[in-house]
This record gives C-alpha cells, sequence and structure tokens, in this order.
C-alpha cells in the first residue's frame, strides 16, 4: 500500500473545504455516517465558538470512490459552508496576539489580515477530522481504533477507573457526552466545574525553568 497522505484547501468563509487523500487502498468501505459522526463530535465540547451552531457539517465524496468503495484513486471530499462571505467580509487591519496573522502580512506584504486569516482558522481543522475519519476507518480493517480522553488539565486530574478500557463502546459514548472528555460521569460535573474554575490560576502559573527578566 502506498503512504496514505492528504491535503486540504478551502477558506474560512468560503465556498467550501475540500479534502485529498492519496494513497488509500482499493476496496476500503468509505462510511461517510462514520466520517458525518466525527465532524459532528468535532462540534461539541467545553470552549466551542459560535460558528459550530452556523454550520452542521456533511462530507460529500466528490471522487475516488463507487458504490461506497474506493477504487485506489485520490478521494475528494467536500465540506460546504454556509457562512459564505469571503468576497463581501471586511478586511483586518489589527493582527490577533499569537495568531498566524502578524506573520502572514509580513510575508505576503499586506496589511489586510483577511486573506490570512481565513486560511489559518480552527475551521480548516474540520477537513482534518474528516481525512482522520477516512484513516480510522482504514485502521478498523485491522481491528484498531483510536480513541482519546483528557486525564488532567494543569494539577487538576482526574480519577481513571480501571473499566475504562477504549475497547468498550458505553465509554466512548460516556467520553463523548461530557464537555472536557473524561470517561467518569459521576463526578464529571464537579470535575469539570473544577478546572474550569482553575483555568486562570493554571495559566498565570510560570515554567518552573522560567527566569525574570529585568524591566526595559
Amino acid at each position: 500500500m502506498a503512504q496514505l497522505d492528504y491535503r486540504t484547501a478551502g477558506e474560512s468563509h468560503g465556498q467550501a473545504l475540500i479534502v485529498l487523500i492519496e494513497g488509500a487502498p482499493a476496496g476500503l468501505t468509505l462510511d461517510t455516517a462514520f466520517i458525518d459522526a466525527s465532524l459532528k463530535r468535532r462540534q461539541g465540547g467545553f470552549g466551542r465558538g459560535g460558528r459550530q451552531k452556523i454550520e452542521t457539517d456533511v462530507v460529500n465524496i466528490l471522487s475516488g470512490v463507487r458504490a461506497g468503495e474506493s477504487i485506489g484513486a485520490p478521494i475528494a471530499m467536500q465540506l460546504a459552508n454556509r457562512d459564505w462571505r469571503i468576497d463581501t467580509a471586511p478586511p483586518v487591519h489589527r493582527p490577533r496576539p499569537g495568531h498566524a496573522d502578524f506573520a502572514g502580512a509580513m510575508k505576503y506584504e499586506t496589511d489586510d489580515c483577511r486573506s490570512i486569516l481565513e486560511r489559518a482558522s480552527a475551521r480548516e481543522t474540520a477537513s482534518r477530522t474528516a481525512a482522520g475519519a477516512v484513516a480510522r476507518l482504514l485502521l478498523r480493517e485491522f481491528g484498531i481504533d483510536v480513541v482519546g480522553f483528557v486525564s488532567s488539565i494543569g494539577d487538576v486530574e482526574a480519577t481513571i477507573p480501571d473499566s475504562a478500557s477504549p475497547s468498550k463502546g458505553p465509554v466512548i459514548k460516556l467520553i463523548i457526552s461530557i464537555p472536557a472528555r473524561r470517561p467518569r460521569k459521576r463526578s464529571g460535573t464537579v470535575w469539570f466545574q473544577t478546572v474550569v474554575l482553575k483555568i486562570p490560576l493554571i495559566m498565570s502559573k510560570k515554567p518552573a525553568n522560567a527566569t525574570k527578566k529585568s524591566p526595559r
């Protein structure tokens, strides 16, 4: 099998996001319901922005698939944007700290960060989620699945019960149902609230090896 690779295209407020997957073998069943479920999970959880209330991502497979199975050719997938206004969106002249805005503006010699942030956007991760779902479908053919959850945030740790096996469906459903993505519901609300309250404290802590800088 060739090396599995993917590329993405599209902007946050463009017509659509595009994913191109190369190296997928022929004969792989492309379960669109599974891909859509992965996209829906991405939109849930704590800290999601208002954009998630606008978009309902549903994958549209454009090429590389026949009768629900891959044919060995590149697989192209599309995720349409409901909030499509890239041509009328206002310019952005103030780069956001810590974002790609300033670096992109310097690279392309522009004072309008709109074109930069349209590509360097959290919206682009929907493309990666769709590509990852296809990779998971391939792994499932070998009896392999991928499950992740939050075990700690800062110095706040979750108690992970021994029964929390990734192979158990109910545990996976439980992780998905809790905003902080942790496998224990009984104390989930209390743990979640504790973490949220401690976020300012966690963010204000300096690394142990941090050195004090003299004022300029």
